[in-house]
């Protein structure tokens, strides 16, 4: 992270936390109210890449430098994902053997470090599952080993779908790891709920958990997959086989689709993919505004943020910023259409990971996030993205004989950490250290009073954190 102040002709201050900026005298320690409605609208975080929770301090964009001189400060881009030269392979099995020499070097080249301080998130999924074989494999081959790994799971033989698909690739790689226990947060010893100089990392406690394991183990360097997701991104698959008239398959991947991540028909989803394939744009246009408005008032409703303040701070004028950071990302060029949609879908978990590991002294390393895989993945024909159904294709085909079936052709994607942060919020609450009246005097100003004693009355009589209390997870 790299947070800075800058007053014209007399200073420039930088660190990796507000709080080390905030300290000096000379920075005016102003709230950023617009910051705390992108808070209470969780969908508003993306607002940009700059704002921080106080005025006069700024966070540094990614891909970006800041050049300062006695007469100024200009910010400027120095690199943007580009998807590079076309590669082009006869078979599935070429484009197979093609991605796992890339993306086993970009593994091969994050584990330099000195020996017995790298380790790896492991979580039931394919993105870090994968990383952790290939980093395993080379690490064998070197004749060291083996990796740490690091994980938040529940015990051997509990009903936990994530936790069982950790237990298989411990089992299948012969490796023991490390378990942060979702079920047992007060076994956490670090502080890890408190001192957040982000609000928003409030939701990621989870990783706080997990890396601080991995500190106090004495590991530096921890690799982590969250790039997978976006890089294996498929896009406006479905709608682009629409529009080549491939009707059947195009049903085919939308029923795999549901089937993959589970809930409600398929022939809804199938026709917003018929709309967006076949509808004019002057008609999509049309649409689009009321549709928007309609979204917005659905997010102003599942958050807790009073009317006065949204009104006060503009909050239609905000979501309009946030919608404009997304516009213009789509391109009949597939490639150049996946890299755009990179750095906005991205930021939030990198800039999340990041901070949280700084925090914890530790390095972390995503291999998804080496150029030569990105601009490998971009080029990716679509059918190797997602078929039938299945997201990330090719890497599924490409771990055959590194991870178990169990892990590559499980579905779904669950989350163990939503667990972990209930636990973890009731805990708190147990302890007295998070209270109904401390939290209506704090957000007064912000916060509908009502809402919020309806969710902490839901809360406390056993009702979900995912769906009744979220808002005031975060802000914890």
């Amino acid at each position: 992270p790299f947070y800075y102040h800058h007053a014209p002709g007399e200073r420039f201050i930088f660190a990796s936390e507000t709080r080390s900026i905030l300290v000096l005298p000379q920075v005016p320690y102003t709230i950023n109210e617009g910051r705390i409605a992108d808070f209470i609208v969780q969908q508003l975080e993306w607002i940009d890449y700059t704002s921080t929770f106080f005025e006069g301090i700024y966070r540094l964009p990614p891909a970006h430098k800041v050049t300062v001189t006695s007469s100024g400060m200009r910010v400027s881009e120095y690199w943007a994902p580009d998807p590079g030269p076309p590669q082009h392979y006869a078979t599935d099995e070429e484009y197979e053997e093609a991605f796992l020499e890339v993306f086993s070097r970009a593994v091969g080249e994050r584990l330099r470090v000195p020996e017995g301080s790298v380790g790896s998130m492991l979580s039931g999924g394919m993105d870090s599952g994968s990383i952790v074989a290939v980093a395993q494999g080379i690490l064998e081959a070197r004749g060291k080993g083996p990796l740490p790994t690091y994980s938040l799971a529940r015990a051997r033989g509990a009903d936990c779908l994530e936790s069982e698909r950790i237990y298989a690739t411990l089992d299948f790689l012969g490796l023991e790891g490390t378990q942060i226990l979702a079920d047992d947060p007060g076994s956490v010893k670090d502080d890890i709920g408190r001192n957040l100089d982000e609000p928003f990392d409030g939701i990621f406690v989870f990783m706080r958990a997990i890396l601080g394991a991995a500190k106090r183990e004495g590991t530096k360097v921890v690799l982590d997959g969250a790039a997978g997701d976006i890089v294996f991104n498929e896009g406006a698959y479905i709608p682009r086989l629409l529009r080549r008239g491939l009707i059947r398959r195009a049903w085919r991947e939308t029923v795999g689709q549901r089937a993959f991540w589970g809930g409600s028909s398929t022939l809804p989803y199938f026709g917003r993919y018929l709309a967006s394939a076949y509808l004019p744009d002057a008609v999509k246009q049309l649409s689009r505004g009321p549709r928007k408005r309609r979204r917005e008032r659905e997010y102003l409703r599942a958050s807790l943020i009073s009317p006065d303040f949204a009104r006060r701070i503009n909050i239609e004028e905000r979501f309009d910023r946030m919608q404009a950071r997304f516009s213009g990302l789509q391109s009949p060029d597939t490639a150049l259409e996946r890299v755009r949609k990179i750095q906005p879908s991205y930021t939030e978990g990198r800039e999340r990971y990041g901070r949280i590991a700084a925090w914890a002294g530790i390095e972390g390393r995503d291999p998804f996030t080496d150029q030569r895989v990105v601009e490998f993945c971009a080029h990716l024909p679509d059918h190797l993205c997602a078929r039938d159904g299945w997201p990330k294709f090719l890497l599924r085909r490409a771990m055959a004989g590194r991870l178990p079936d169990a892990v590559r052709w499980g579905r779904g994607k669950p989350h163990i950490g939503f667990v972990f942060s209930e636990n973890f919020v009731r805990h708190e609450v147990s302890l007295g250290r998070l209270r109904l009246d401390g939290l209506q005097a704090m957000l007064a100003p912000y916060v509908d009073p009502g809402r919020l004693q309806k969710s902490w009355v839901q809360f406390r009589s056993g009702g979900s954190i995912e769906q009744d209390f979220r808002p005031i997870e975060h802000v914890y």
